[in-house]
């Protein structure tokens, strides 16, 4: 038996002390075994190293990054002038592009490299110099960005963020059209830049990505937009374009797949009566749209709903910035004409704050698998139930596929002293917005509210499909002295003799855990 074990270390030993053939080597035709003269990367003809250099360009696009950025081709155009050339000669298929950046020396980039498409990335990466400004910015910085934006035809991405008086001089130096523009995300500090000379009024036929906030220009021609974010505060000029307008210019991008739209309460672009009496044949259709986020006033909200079919939409976003007592119809209609808000829409989290309610849908309590989001702000006190009835009547075409509801406060648990949660009626009228639910989770601190009204509607089915209820509690301490569960005896002992048996659990979350109480996926 050693014997044996010793042949086989052997063997082992043999097999990994074996040269095996490197991927140059095999691309070369040189495999193990093989005992002619070892083949260098340099004996491989222009053909094989160009498919090995975008091989590794893929390589180095791989993992999560901020955002676009040009893989460093340089690297490997430093090896040699040959390699040197065959970079050169493929900037296209190599995707070779020149990086402008804080830190970097621009003027040398642009004088001595051959004219390739720039990446302009001056975001918030501070420079390395000793002085600079809050925002990264300093003189040298400017120059250069400045210097960067004077060949603006050739800009493939711009990622600018600094003051308004910045932005305004980058916007001044955008002169030339960019036919080859792809992303642009413009970010000011402060509001206040309103840039009436046609900034953004050329065509940019490739751009794909349009971000501007707190900035109000022309917006370009950009029938390949997949991705528009609006961020407008309140002490803009609103004088560029109506909401009809921006809601008008949507319908020149048919491929848009994400919108993102956020106005704030005291400034917003201007809206008419007219624009909400429009006919069927002038609304804007987004055939592709997958998300939208929308967060400003309810009448700016209600007018882009009213105005755009998504037919296609999985993501649904909405804060409305004050609380309404009606259901608003235009909103039930948008989300009665996407299909799949509804097949996305099986679990939903009501949740209350101080001063406001929020609503979600989803396919799990985890946020990041949500189909809609549709919260209230400066709720007054003791309106929480009824704000939270208001947004289920709006959301009723979706909440009949809704088969598990929770109930809970902010990230903290902490019931809000001036909540108003404790109206025996409203609790009746949101539960009965979720007759097909078969699973109940709740906070400790609502338990008694909820048993309350429970135990009265025995006789009124509510929440008829019901057969698991939990119980959220902070601590031993906390389940031992609220007692809670007791309070539900009466409930279940009628379910059970009726036939309907409800499994009532209780769990106890520690604080450090108190956060995602709610990402629990087997809920």
């Amino acid at each position: 038996m050693a014997q044996g074990n010793t042949k086989k270390s052997a063997e082992l030993r043999t097999y990994a002390s074996r040269k095996r053939p490197s991927p140059f080597e095999t691309l070369a035709g040189r495999g193990a075994g093989d005992e002619s003269p070892t083949t260098t990367i340099h004996s491989l003809p222009s053909n094989v190293l160009l498919e090995v250099f975008d091989y590794y360009r893929l390589g180095k696009l791989t993992g999560p990054k901020r955002h676009s950025e040009p893989w460093r081709w340089y690297t490997l155009a430093h090896v040699c002038s040959r390699w040197r050339l065959i970079l050169l000669d493929s900037p296209k298929r190599l995707q070779l592009q020149l990086l402008c950046r804080h830190g970097l020396p621009v003027p040398n980039i642009l004088r001595y490299s051959p004219p390739l498409p720039l990446t302009l990335d001056y975001w918030q990466v501070k420079p390395p110099n000793a002085e600079r400004s809050a925002s990264g910015w300093n003189d040298e910085s400017m120059n250069d960005a400045l210097l960067a934006l004077g060949h603006f035809d050739r800009a493939l991405n711009v990622f600018l963020f600094g003051s308004p008086q910045r932005m305004i001089k980058f916007l001044s130096a955008m002169e030339e059209p960019p036919l080859e523009l792809e992303t642009l995300r413009l970010w000011s500090t402060h509001p206040g830049v309103s840039f009436e000379s046609p900034l953004l009024g050329w065509e940019a036929p490739r751009l794909r990505a349009l971000h501007l906030r707190s900035i109000i220009a022309p917006l370009p021609h950009a029938p390949c937009l997949t991705d528009l974010e609006l961020f407008l505060h309140r002490h803009e000029t609103p004088g560029m374009y109506t909401l009809n307008e921006l809601i008008r210019y949507l319908g020149t991008t048919p491929l848009l797949e994400k919108l993102t739209i956020t106005l704030s309460r005291n400034n917003i672009l201007p809206i008419n009566e007219d624009d909400f009496l429009s006919p069927e044949n002038t609304r804007t259709s987004l055939p592709v749209l997958d998300t939208l986020l929308l967060r400003g006033p309810r009448e700016h909200m209600e007018m882009v709903v009213s105005r755009v079919d998504a037919p296609l939409l999985q993501s649904l976003s909405i804060a409305v910035l004050e609380p309404f007592t009606v259901s608003i119809p235009s909103f039930s209609r948008f989300v009665s004409k996407a299909p799949m808000l509804k097949e996305r829409s099986t679990v939903a989290h009501v949740e209350f704050s101080s001063q406001s309610v929020c609503i979600r849908t989803g396919t799990s309590l985890d946020p990041n698998h949500g189909a809609i989001w549709l919260s209230v702000s400066n709720v007054e006190e003791d309106l929480h139930l009824t704000s939270a009835i208001t947004i289920c009547g709006t959301l009723a075409p979706v909440l009949s596929s809704v088969n598990k509801l929770a109930f809970g406060f902010n990230d903290k648990g902490k019931k809000p002293a001036d909540a108003g949660v404790a109206d025996p009626g409203g609790w009746l009228a949101l539960l009965m917005a979720f007759n097909r639910v078969t699973a109940l989770r709740m906070e400790s601190s609502l338990a008694h509210d909820v048993a309350g009204v429970l135990q009265r509607s025995l006789a009124t089915q509510l929440l008829p499909q019901l057969d698991r209820l939990e119980l959220l509690f902070h601590s031993e301490e906390d389940y031992l002295a609220a007692g809670i569960m007791k309070v539900y005896d009466v409930f279940l002992a009628a379910r059970e003799s009726d036939g309907r048996v409800v499994n009532a659990y209780s769990k106890i979350i520690p604080q450090r855990k108190w956060a995602l109480r709610f990402k629990d996926h087997a809920f």
